[in-house]
């Protein structure tokens, strides 16, 4: 076993082995051992291929305000302010890291826009869980539209904005809970909708929030 996770690291290195069978190998390992076994392969095979990006480390001011559009419209519906572990908010900061750097960095990269989007919203599924698969297909637009938003600001902004996108909308995410049902289901799409209508029109337009105010001022006196 030892000797094939150290062949699977050589061979990655020399960019012999691609992401999709990476990812392929992190669903079986999903669906036999949970997601923790899964993100432990991704987060293997990112670390030997981050190097390759080039981090922008400025970060768009829009993201901040952006990452929070989709809760602000769910908390129309049924939820429960319910604050979760310190432990659970780690875990999403850091799976949010691990899936940006993997799934935008490198599969984006490797096999473009939509395979990328496809695989994140896969990846999603709890196949650990058969008994909850049926009942999580409904979710499947929610993670397909936020790949979406996602990759956007990745090719947009970089790499650091898609991660402190990722991480705000995952610790508010995990500071409430939502009633499932179709009312709520429907916020959740629109929500994500509005986000991704609001960054392709507003945030390319208006390099900052400064700018928007200036541009309305202006409209306003003339």
């Amino acid at each position: 076993m030892v000797a094939t996770i150290s062949r699977v690291v050589k061979e990655a290195r020399r960019h012999r082995v691609k992401s999709i069978y990476i990812y392929l190998l992190s669903l079986l390992v999903f669906a036999l051992f949970g997601p923790v076994s899964a993100y432990i392969i991704l987060a293997v095979y990112s670390s030997i291929k981050l190097p390759e990006e080039k981090i922008n480390f400025s970060v768009n001011p829009w993201i901040l305000f952006l990452s929070v559009i989709p809760h602000l419209v769910i908390s129309g519906g049924e939820l429960l302010i319910e604050l979760s572990d310190v432990t659970f908010y780690v875990f999403g900061i850091l799976t949010a890291i691990l899936e940006e750097i993997y799934f935008r960095s490198i599969m984006a990269r490797e096999h473009g826009s939509p395979i990328s989007i496809l695989a994140y919203t896969i990846f999603h599924i709890p196949l650990h869980r058969p008994n909850h698969i049926l009942e999580s297909a409904l979710l499947l637009p929610i993670y397909m539209l936020l790949g979406i938003i996602l990759q956007e600001i990745y090719w947009n902004e970089g790499l650091l904005s898609c991660i402190v996108f990722h991480s705000i909308y995952n610790i508010v995410a995990l500071s409430y809970k939502v009633f499932f049902n179709l009312y709520n289901l429907l916020l959740l799409y629109s929500g994500l909708l509005v986000t991704l209508l609001m960054y392709l029109w507003v945030v390319k337009c208006f390099s900052s929030p400064i700018n928007l105010l200036k541009s309305l001022l202006l409209r306003f006196w003339e």
